[in-house]
């Protein structure tokens, strides 16, 4: 068994002059809730169709799986559940027959399918739209199936591409809420990509942030953040606060009558709190900040 899900290596794929990825080289151990992170246009979606098989690469190396996704499609199909953005069902059936289609394919036979496609269509929220054809679906309805059914096969691993778009807030809830299960419960490896980095650096235990198709920065969600280069103060006087602080060398800003932010380190908290104190300064309590990745990487 390979050690880690999913290994590239000076991954590129250009068309013509135009090159999507550039050297991509990442590593998602198993196990791993991993995200694929960066603006639109960075190069995660072209990294996911080479990963599930569905592009050739340039040059480099891919394996998902201890496979080549490229000539080995079907074995890394038959171990791994992808998602990208513009797959869909059969527009012309409904909801339940496509979960019937895709379950079927999937080898459930007999008297179990109906069962295990209506179990699919009610884990989506769907049920009560489950004669509907899946062309007269929002995208958010067609979303939710996808994920149910994707859901409802015990793979290792897990590639979804922007999981979270057109899912309201409880349908996005309920999503991690099965991510975190599969990966508690059987040790599913998820690979998420997403332009909601916030959303994303809550859920994934690790991540590569993707920037104009290169690797800016991966590793742990707790590295790539770094510590908190600020702290929030509450505090009796935000003005004396902020001057206290000017004194002791740390930049501050008053963020409101009782709350002044502070440029400190750990390390400077002792030393911020003890010139507060002297200064007369009832302090309340003070909070690291940590930068989001969103401002650490493109901010």
């Amino acid at each position: 068994m390979p050690e880690n899900a999913v290994e590239t290596r000076s991954l590129w794929k250009s068309w013509g002059r135009t090159a999507a990825l550039r050297g991509i080289d990442l590593s998602v151990g198993r196990g791993e809730i991993f995200g694929l992170l960066g603006p639109n246009g960075a190069g995660k979606s072209t990294l996911i169709r080479i990963l599930l098989g569905f592009l050739p690469r340039s040059s480099g190396s891919a394996r998902v799986l201890g496979f080549d996704p490229s000539p080995d499609q079907l074995e890394v199909s038959r171990r791994a559940f992808g998602l990208v953005e513009d797959a869909g069902l059969y527009p012309g059936l409904s909801l339940r027959a496509n979960a019937e289609v895709f379950l079927g394919l999937d080898g459930v036979r007999g008297k179990n399918l109906r069962a295990a496609a209506d179990e699919c269509v009610s884990r989506a929220g769907l049920s009560s739209s489950a004669g509907r054809l899946y062309r007269n679906c929002s995208a958010g309805m067609k979303q939710r199936l996808k994920l149910a059914l994707g859901f409802a096969r015990r793979v290792e691993l897990f590639i979804l591409d922007e999981p979270t778009t057109a899912l309201d807030a409880a349908a996005a809830a309920g999503f991690k809420e099965s991510v975190r299960g599969l990966n508690k419960s059987e040790g599913a490896t998820f690979i998420l990509s997403s332009h909601a980095l916030l959303e994303m650096q809550a859920l994934c235990t690790s991540a590569a942030v993707l920037k104009e198709g290169m690797v800016a920065a991966q590793g742990p969600i707790a590295d790539l953040l770094g510590e908190a280069a600020s702290v929030r103060v509450r505090c009796g006087d935000s003005a004396a606060a902020a001057a206290a602080a000017s004194g002791l060398g740390l930049a501050a800003s008053v963020l409101g009558p009782d709350s002044v932010e502070v440029a400190a380190r750990e390390g400077d908290v002792p030393r911020l709190v003890n010139g507060l104190a002297k200064a007369g300064v009832s302090v309340r309590a003070v909070v690291p900040r940590v930068p989001t990745l969103e401002e650490k990487f493109f901010l």
